[in-house]
């Protein structure tokens, strides 16, 4: 019963092998010899740690940052604005010194006019 898959029936058992011990001047640590409670192999090693992970995961992009900027120029979606600020966004790429936020900015008017075909 001790082995039942119905948790009420496993209390029911330890609760009446719990006071026929009882009633016999003995305990559940009775019903086991010391020897063998313990362990007879030792606990198994405790895993390597993770290899470190580098700060940002290395990805090949779709479309290379010449690919966005041709894309955006030609996309019927943006207006004669939006596209002199891309090609200005593009000029300073071009120098080194475009923004992380700008380019970001960029990836997703990219994602959102090229790719969704959506208005931006």
């Amino acid at each position: 019963m001790l082995a039942s898959p119905y948790d009420a029936e496993v209390l029911v058992a330890a609760r009446k092998v719990t006071s026929v011990l009882r009633g016999a001047g003995m305990g559940w640590g009775d019903l086991v010899p010391a020897s063998a409670a313990k362990p007879t192999r030792e606990a198994p090693p405790p895993p390597p740690p993770p290899p470190p992970r580098s700060a940002a995961p290395t990805r090949t992009p779709l479309f290379s940052d010449r690919d966005v900027f041709e894309a955006l120029q030609n996309s019927s979606l943006l207006s004669q604005r939006q596209k002199l600020q891309i090609w200005a966004f593009e000029q300073e790429m071009a120098k080194g010194t475009l923004p992380e936020r700008d380019w970001h900015y960029v990836r997703h008017v990219f994602r959102r006019a090229v790719i969704e075909r959506n208005p931006v």
